[in-house]
């Protein structure tokens, strides 16, 4: 129990974080707690421990993983502030929110030359995407 307890601290602990830790940083330091782990034969107490270690730093690297794909599927920023003319079929009814109306388009293609929408504004064949209108 107490390792998923240490698996969900990790997680937790990514959304504090100033900036995301490297895959490879997180990677070297799980490497190290299971060869510690495996080190730990006959003292259950340390092995404990060091399970708890390496629990954590799986939740960490499994959140800093989840959010790195999430911000890969951002307009690339030379596109911020530009118009992009896109052909979509509005698939749900108007939100209107605090920062404007939001709508969930099925994007079928672009029209403005030279962009390359992420993944999933970009749309998937029967796949539908929230937008802000306006």
């Amino acid at each position: 129990m107490s390792q998923w307890m240490a698996w969900v601290a990790g997680v937790v602990a990514c959304a504090f974080l100033p900036a995301l830790p490297g895959t490879w940083w997180i990677g070297l330091a799980a490497g190290m707690a299971a060869a510690a782990v495996a080190g730990c034969r006959g003292r259950p107490w340390l092995r404990q421990g060091v399970v708890c270690a390496l629990a954590l730093l799986l939740g960490l690297g499994y959140a800093a993983l989840r959010a790195q794909w999430r911000l890969e599927q951002s307009l690339p920023p030379a596109w911020w502030q530009k118009p992009v003319e896109l052909v979509a079929t509005v698939r749900g009814l108007p939100d209107p929110g605090e920062y404007g109306v939001r709508l969930t388009l099925e994007v079928e293609k672009t029209l403005t030359p030279g962009v390359a929408l992420p993944e999933p504004l970009a749309g998937r064949p029967g796949g539908a995407h929230r937008a802000r209108a306006g």
